[in-house]
């Protein structure tokens, strides 16, 4: 099974196949840690062909729009590998 959406995640751990041919990232309850920001960045450095990199805000960071204009500011200085990548940020409906 391909679907890593239970993976558990840590830069250490991210499987290095996938790489070559990730096109999509979906992070869900995205609260801003540093692990969560370290794992955004490597996909970002790392994905040659990444062409979107969608962040699902968790309901606790989506009332704290100051924080969320900060974590999306420092997202957007990270490097990437793939000039064509898009970062979308959603908040919970």
């Amino acid at each position: 099974n391909d679907d890593l959406q239970d993976y558990d995640w840590t830069v250490n751990s991210l499987p290095q196949y996938y790489l070559p041919n990730l096109k999509v990232v979906l992070i869900q309850d995205f609260m801003g840690l540093k692990v969560e920001l370290d794992v955004v960045k490597f996909f970002l450095a790392n994905a040659g062909v990444l062409q979107t990199v969608t962040i699902m805000i968790h309901e606790c960071l989506s009332k704290d729009y100051k924080k969320q204009t900060q974590i999306a500011s420092e997202l957007l200085k990270f490097p990437r590998y793939s000039a064509s990548c898009a970062l979308e940020f959603m908040t919970p409906e």
